[in-house]
């Protein structure tokens, strides 16, 4: 079985990971780790389609498309009838479209709003907020509609091209599109998790340079050492001991996955404020020592990650070779200029077996993706890093 399990993975990846994120649909966290799995081996997890997606996880052309079965309140019934009217009409082009050809008996307004919010209308023409807002005049409209044809009644513009976009029916409303953050957190309420984006993913270099470990390796490694990782707190509670004073329990939450930590009083007093929902921070501490089933983490510290960029507490690491002509020196220098933001930068120089480390007295960049993808394009990739500056 390792044998055949190995073969699929390495000859056939995204097939591979399609099927285990299907065998796991209804375990959150192993979806989240085999997500983060993906993203690692370069397949995109897409969000579910109308359009395109099935009940389970699928492959297409763009990578791996998310089920509609792990959309919370849609159930058999209604993805069946979706699918079924997706392979008579071809696809669906508006919401009115979409309302038409689909059983509304099946599909109510809770599912087709699960649907809106966990972006599975996003091919359809219009926004998130604008379907979610103007779906219940759709609804009434499309009704009435359908009502009519049953009992032999016909519109005049029946007979003015599609259905779905006859001029019979008003247009969407127009409201104010849904902020990044908004539609995360709707996405994250349907699915279990973030799919389209993930509030970490502007943070990503810091983590990879403060963080020692990510929720995976928490659970998996049993030594008793201190952990660093970084993610958003997504459940808290906070309740009093038996001594009367404040403690908090919490779920962090990183690319991999999620684990619950604990905040005793002595770091709630001094941290407290900072363990609240889809706030990204870098946590320190080590697993608790009682027997659990499922490990905990004891807090000793807590830190904003945007406070770890503003106080210039990391700093890119160039290594450069000596014999680096001016012209690429120049190009690096360039590109270090595009993202201005206040952390240090060293070059590290290798010549004749020497390694010379230097300060940048002009520089200071803003961690971010377009940085260590530009930088990596003129570096060997071992060549740039973030470290903690100590």
């Amino acid at each position: 079985l390792s044998y055949y399990t190995a073969f699929f993975k390495a000859n056939h990846p995204r097939e591979y990971m399609a099927a285990l994120l299907s065998s796991e649909m209804g375990n959150t966290d192993k979806v989240v780790h085999y997500i983060g799995e993906c993203r690692d081996m370069g397949i995109e997890v897409l969000p579910p389609d109308v359009n395109e997606s099935g009940f389970r996880f699928t492959v297409v052309e763009g990578g791996i498309r998310f089920g509609l079965g792990a959309v919370k309140n849609v159930g058999r019934g209604a993805i069946e009838s979706i699918l079924e009217a997706r392979e008579k009409k071809g696809g669906f082009r508006t919401l009115y479209d979409f309302l038409e050809a689909i059983d509304l008996r099946l599909n109510n307004k809770r599912v087709i709003e699960s649907l809106i919010m966990a972006g599975a209308l996003d091919s359809l023409q219009g926004h998130r907020a604008q379907l979610l807002e103007g779906l219940d005049r759709a609804m009434v409209a499309v009704t009435r509609r359908v009502n009519d044809r049953m009992k032999g009644q016909m519109n005049l513009f029946d007979s003015c091209g599609d259905p779905g976009t006859s001029a019979a029916y008003p247009p969407l409303p127009k409201v104010k599109r849904w902020s990044k953050f908004k539609k995360l957190t709707m996405e994250k309420e349907l699915i279990g998790f973030y799919i389209s984006g993930h509030p970490l993913e502007r943070y990503r270099g810091i983590i990879l340079a403060c963080a020692n470990s990510d929720t995976a390796t928490f659970q998996e490694e049993k030594a008793d050492r201190e952990h660093i990782i970084g993610g958003v707190f997504t459940q808290t509670r906070r309740l009093v001991d038996r001594k009367g004073k404040e403690m908090a329990f919490a779920t962090l939450e990183d690319f991999k996955g999620t684990i619950e930590v604990i905040a005793f009083n002595e770091v709630f007093e001094r941290h407290g404020e900072l363990i609240r929902p889809d706030l990204p921070v870098i946590v320190r501490g080590r697993r608790s020592r009682r027997d659990e089933e499922i490990p905990r983490m004891v807090l000793d510290e807590i830190v904003r990650l945007d406070d770890l960029h503003k106080n210039g507490r990391v700093a890119l690491r160039l290594m450069l070779r000596g014999e680096m002509g001016e012209e690429k020196l120049e190009r690096i220098k360039a590109t270090l200029l595009e993202y201005p933001g206040n952390c240090p930068v060293f070059i590290a120089v290798r010549e004749n077996g020497t390694v010379n480390v230097l300060k940048s007295q002009t520089l200071g960049v803003l961690p971010s993706q377009g940085l260590m993808a530009s930088i990596q394009g003129l570096l060997e990739e071992d060549a740039v890093l973030w470290e903690k500056v100590r």
